[in-house]
């Protein structure tokens, strides 16, 4: 065995800045992919324990978990693991073990977006929207990014070309005749159109259909149809022209935003009461994003220039965040203005928390909020909305993986799941905001400790 220390950066919260921290040492590999490795006396926080119905303990302190080829094949008190010779072992004394977070709702444009996410502990995310083919519309967004299209990025993430997380896609946004986001949104011209549209993101190697504001009730009911054939499930904005009761009752796997709600906002409000069992009843998962709405101010306020002076936006391509900056000023503010989140989102997510109704944990980044620093600015936000930081990290870790339909690969800290894991230097159950004392993140069994992920971050390029 091969013991190391775990030792902290001088600036291990969140994510270092290049600005803060000066230069960053490239780290020494301390073993290959393929060797195993221990983690000895560390705090575990398995992500299996549901506090209204479970006995499963939230914490199993004092114990070593231990992973091989990627896989962790053991969890026990510590010093009762059998180590194998050649094993590097981590001496994480006092630290906390937690699954790999998921963000549930990015939008991936910048490969620069992908280091952040792995930096910041998300190993996982769920791409919620391609962007329209550049032949299909010369303005569309696709002029903003670095590659064809999103099953493009996943099959160099897979094959280890690139680094990232897990990625699992939805397809374009499939709007009405008339597109919410030109250049953005994809527009159905007619209810004929509706199959071909859903069978070529079937053809395209997505996972999820993605349906958008302005499509016509009959258009939504002909995707839900099509893509059921297709055994593929259908997320995203809940049109506008159908009721609350219509999506409930739809079949959708989740919705974004909390736009179900959007239809007739001073009608549900008068119903919070109803609307959490109703939405508890339907099993549909929720996707807040409240960080991402939280940035849907007036472009002219400081708030909107605060986003923009974050020391973050050093890691992302400067076109990348001129994008942004123009999406937040025009598209983003019209559909989500900034005074819906207190007097309307927060409310309704409040009143889904006390139903126990299904939510996840999504940001919008990097069209709303910064990959990998949005994740722990949304949980502590859900926190503040009436979630415990238990149940705030399950809704990021192992609810997650069963949204994804993926429960049985990853998401909980158990003997045969996949080791996506994030070692953090103080509890966050005890307070939410230490998700971001990051010290280590391991990403499908390759460990990196702080040092190795800020020298990623300081590459000029990924």
């Amino acid at each position: 065995m091969k013991a190391i220390s775990n030792t902290t950066a001088p600036c291990a919260l969140l994510v270092v800045s290049l600005i803060g921290c000066g230069r960053v040492e490239e780290p020494e590999p301390v073993a290959s992919e393929s060797t195993p490795i221990l983690f000895t006396h560390v705090h575990v926080l398995p992500m299996t324990a549901d506090e209204t119905n479970s006995d499963a303990a939230l914490v199993l302190p004092d114990h070593d978990v231990l992973v091989e080829d990627g896989i962790i094949t053991a969890v026990a008190e510590a010093g009762r693991v059998e180590v194998p010779d050649d094993a590097v072992v981590i001496d994480a004394t006092g630290k906390f073990l937690l699954p790999g977070l998921v963000d549930m709702h990015v939008h991936f444009i910048d490969r620069r977006e992908l280091v952040m996410y792995v930096a910041h502990g998300v190993t996982t995310v769920r791409n919620m929207g391609d962007f329209p083919d550049q032949d299909m519309d010369p303005a569309s967004w696709a002029a903003h990014t670095y590659y064809e299209s999103t099953p493009d990025v996943r099959d160099k993430v897979g094959s280890g070309e690139w680094l990232g997380p897990d990625m699992y896609l939805a397809g374009h946004l499939l709007d009405g005749p008339e597109a919410t986001l030109p250049g953005g949104s994809l527009p159905i011209a007619s209810l004929e159109a509706v199959a071909a549209a859903v069978e070529a993101e079937h053809d395209r190697g997505y996972d999820y259909i993605k349906v958008y504001d302005n499509l016509p009730p009959e258009f939504f009911w002909r995707v839900l149809e099509v893509a059921e054939s297709l055994d593929m499930a259908v997320v995203g904005h809940a049109p506008l022209a159908l009721s609350l009761s219509d999506i409930l009752g739809s079949g959708m796997a989740s919705n974004e935003h909390l736009t179900m709600f959007r239809s007739d906002p001073e009608a549900i409000v008068a119903m919070l009461d109803e609307i959490g069992p109703l939405t508890a009843d339907s099993e549909i998962w929720n996707c807040p994003t409240l960080i991402g709405l939280s940035h849907a101010v007036d472009p002219a306020s400081d708030e909107f220039e605060a986003f923009f002076a974050e020391p973050e936006w050093a890691y992302l391509d400067p076109a990348t965040k001129q994008f942004v900056r123009s999406y937040l000023e025009t598209a983003y503010y019209g559909v989500f203005p900034g005074d819906y989140l207190e007097i309307f989102f927060v409310p309704i997510l409040a009143a889904l928390i006390e139903a126990e109704a299904r939510v996840i944990v999504g940001t919008d980044a990097p069209v709303a909020a910064l990959p990998g620093v949005g994740m722990h600015q949304e949980l502590e936000l859900l926190v503040a909305a009436g979630m415990t930081a238990h149940e705030a990290l399950r809704a990021a870790t192992g609810d997650a993986a069963l949204a994804l339909d993926r429960a049985d690969t990853f998401g909980t800290v158990e003997v045969g799941k996949r080791a996506d894991l994030v070692l953090l230097g103080a509890d966050p159950i005890a307070d939410i905001t230490n998700t971001r004392t990051i010290e280590g993140v391991m990403l499908r069994g390759r460990w990196m400790p702080r040092a190795e992920l800020d020298a990623l971050l300081a590459e000029p390029e990924p």
